[in-house]
């Protein structure tokens, strides 16, 4: 069992359906039907095999079982009794995501590893007296002496004592729990780490008054001495005063608490931990008293209706993304603040004003807008505030995103002053038209509201709000990241031919219909027109060859959902197309379809290769014929082709790459020809329709087993097949 044991559980920790490589998505296959595992009620195990041999992995009736380990449930029954004939020693993984209500687990069982991993519906668990490992209490799994608690059902209700016994419980015990009403705590709990995340239904918490380390009161969890205010329970709300022996709010103490409207916080309390009220969307009163020092990161975070706050001058330490995405409209920083961390009040966006008290040793405010105490550096500019900005002339630089995302924002003026912008700065600004750089700057410029590097060799950045056609200056040699970057009212463009360099993402999420690269351009980065769905033609430049096909870089036109052709004339060295498609210069690798071409497709019959990402999300391609030229398919080579309904692999195809077939949802048949001696992790992953895959007999290298695609070294579970129906 040497693939299972190392990736069950990193599968299933990155939200995968089993501990093996699955072609299809049952939680979402749960979801649509409602039934309890991860089979329909008229669907079966995928059952016409080209050929079987022996292996460790067998199926006995619904149970999949490998070297003794029960790693797949494929039935339907809501309440599942696992037959001691099974003769397992553990169960990994079997039930994770299923919609099962109760399980009752054999004497024989060892091991349990997330075998009910995300079962919302699952209410009891019932273990056999004789089992020597593992116990139940209440539907509730415990290892055999009671002292750790294994598994609480999610889908449990009602009020829970836990065992007194217990010494710790963590997040894995009730996060999720949403059924779960109010809880009570032994005295024997030491330990209590993030317990209770996700219990949305829970109202109370009630600690035994002998515990030594934590204790309740009106059903909130403080520690024993009620200093620390730990956990306030997730399905209580309106208004709430914390007691007043209170000196600090815990870490996440009342994160996403949604009906939460008012805290009174009173003057004991000297730290707001990191998270602590963070997501609460409907608190809209918070009184922070002038014994509070700190403000942890995050602590406010998407307060969204919370539209005001005072900070006492007591205050000297503000966290990272403290009040971001707030509803705030205008805030005072007092004279005694020496630090607030980056991004504090980042996404505001009805913030108009930050008013710093003059007193202040480290920051200043102009105009409502917030500096460095020498007003030499630009810190952050409100959200909400609009129209035209001239920054002041003592401004040396400006920070990384001062002014990303300000959609009101319609012209910035740069002062001679002016050295350094931080990246980004003018990011996403939807409304600027123009950017106007004094003359006697010695380091910008700018031209038609265009900002450029002083020489302007470089354009920097294309005001997001300009429309139309625009010509890129003669001067220009580089055009830099982000520079056109969501200029949806750009629809033409022309790329003077002195430009040789186009930073990452440069056109992404425009306007454009059509673009023609110049045969100067040499550096083309990483998403540089992506996200463009009116695109439909591409001319490519000749002497261009680093294509970005490396994996893990983005692909140019990722997202170009019209795109039709991408044209490369006979000059070019390194590229040719036909019909549309890019392929190397003598056609034996096919490196892009075209995501907005439809219908059938032939592959040339001088191509070996289909590379990595080559019809990358060409949803309309219908139908593909591969020729017997090519021996590699890469991978994620058809990752999203949608309308795929069938594929033919010729006999000459040796690898099947990683993710080659992933999402391909209407994908219903595939063979696998005697050829083929490599097909990586997750070929056909999340091919809902699959219904018949075979493999050819004559295949020296994979075999099926009871639905299972495996190497007949059995050194490697390749792929679960997907359910099918049978009518």
């Amino acid at each position: 069992m040497i693939v299972l044991k190392k990736i069950a559980i990193t599968i299933l920790l990155i939200g995968l359906c089993f501990p093996i490589l699955s072609f299809t998505d049952c939680s979402r296959k749960n979801k649509e039907t409602g039934r309890a595992g991860q089979v329909a009620e008229n669907e079966t195990i995928i059952t016409d095999f080209t050929s079987a041999v022996e292996s460790d992995i067998t199926q006995l009736g619904d149970f999949v079982v490998e070297d003794n380990i029960l790693v797949l449930y494929t039935g339907n029954e809501l309440h599942i009794e696992i037959p001691a004939s099974l003769n397992i020693k553990g169960i990994r993984s079997a039930f994770a995501h299923s919609s099962i209500i109760s399980v009752v687990i054999p004497e024989q069982v060892e091991i349990i590893e997330w075998a009910f991993y995300n079962c919302y519906y699952l209410q009891s668990i019932t273990v056999a007296p004789n089992n020597r490992n593992f116990t139940s209490v209440d539907g509730v799994l415990f290892n055999k002496a009671v002292t750790e608690l294994v598994h609480f059902p999610q889908g449990k209700t009602g009020s829970y004592t836990i065992p007194s016994t217990i010494t710790a419980i963590d997040w894995r015990f009730f996060s999720g729990c949403s059924s779960l009403t109010s809880i009570s705590i032994p005295a024997s709990i030491s330990t209590i780490e993030n317990a209770f995340t996700s219990c949305d239904g829970l109202t109370s918490i009630t600690v035994d008054p002998n515990n030594r380390n934590f204790a309740s009161a009106d059903g909130v969890l403080f520690n024993k001495t009620m200093t620390e205010f730990v956990w306030f329970p997730n399905a209580k709300g309106g208004s709430y005063t914390i007691p007043n022996t209170i000196t600090r709010i815990g870490d996440s103490a009342f994160s996403h608490r949604n009906r939460l409207t008012s805290v009174t916080i009173p003057n004991t309390v000297t730290r707001i931990g990191d998270y602590a009220f963070s997501n609460c969307t409907n608190l809209t009163s918070v009184s922070i008293p002038n014994s509070v020092t700190v403000i942890g990161d995050y602590a406010f975070n998407n307060c969204t209706r919370l539209n005001s706050i005072t900070i006492p001058d007591s205050v000297t330490s503000i966290g990272m993304t403290a009040f971001s995405g707030s509803g705030l409209t205008a805030i005072a920083i007092p004279g005694s603040v020496t630090s607030i961390g980056d991004d504090a009040f980042s996404g505001c966006s009805s913030l108009t004003s930050i008013n710093v008290d003059e007193n202040n040793i480290n920051y200043a405010s102009a105009d409502g807008v917030f500096f460095n105490k020498a007003k030499t550096e630009l810190i952050y500019f409100p959200h909400g505030k609009a129209g035209l900005y001239s920054i002041p002339d003592t401004v040396t630089s400006i920070k990384d995103f001062a002014f990303s995302d300000r959609e009101g924002l319609t012209t910035i003026i740069i002062p001679a002053s002016l050295l350094t912008i931080g990246r980004d700065a003018f990011f996403n600004c939807t409304g600027l038209t123009a950017i106007s750089v004094d003359g006697n700057n010695p380091n910008y410029a700018s031209e038609e509201g265009v900002l450029f590097n002083k020489t302007m060799t470089e354009l920097i950045r294309f005001p997001r709000g300009k429309t139309g056609h625009y010509t890129i200056p003669h001067t220009v040699t580089k055009i830099g990241n982000n520079a056109f970057a969501g200029s949806k009212g750009l629809t033409s463009v022309t790329i003077t031919p002195n430009v040789f360099s186009i930073g990452d993402t440069a056109f992404a999420g425009t306007g454009l219909t059509s673009l023609t690269l110049p045969n100067t351009v040499e550096s083309i980065g990483n998403g540089a027109f992506a996200d463009n769905p009116r695109l439909t033609v591409v001319g490519l430049p000749n002497n261009y060859y680093e294509y970005g096909e490396g994996k893990g870089e983005p692909y140019f036109f990722y997202g170009c959902t019209g795109l039709q052709q991408i044209l490369a004339n006979h000059d070019n060295k390194n590229y040719s197309t036909v019909d549309g498609v890019l392929f190397n210069k003598d056609r034996t690798t096919l490196i892009r379809f075209p995501q907005g071409k439809t219908g059938s497709y032939t592959i040339p019959n001088t191509v070996t290769t289909i590379s990595y990402k080559a019809f990358y999300n060409a949803s309309g391609l219908t139908s593909i014929n591969i020729p017997a030229s090519v021996t590699s398919i890469g991978d994620f080579a058809f990752d999203g082709c949608t309308s795929l309904t069938s594929v033919n692999i010729p006999n000459n195809v040796i690898s099947i790459g990683s993710y080659a077939f992933v999402r391909c949802t209407n994908l219903a048949s595939v063979n696998i020809p005697a050829s083929v001696t490599s097909i990586g992790h997750f070929a056909f992953y999340d091919c809902t329709s699959l219904r018949h895959v075979a493999v050819d007999s004559e295949n020296k290298s994979f075999t099926m087993v009871n639905g299972m695609l495996l190497r007949k070294d059995k050194t490697d579970l390749n792929s679960y097949l997907a359910v099918v129906s049978v009518r």
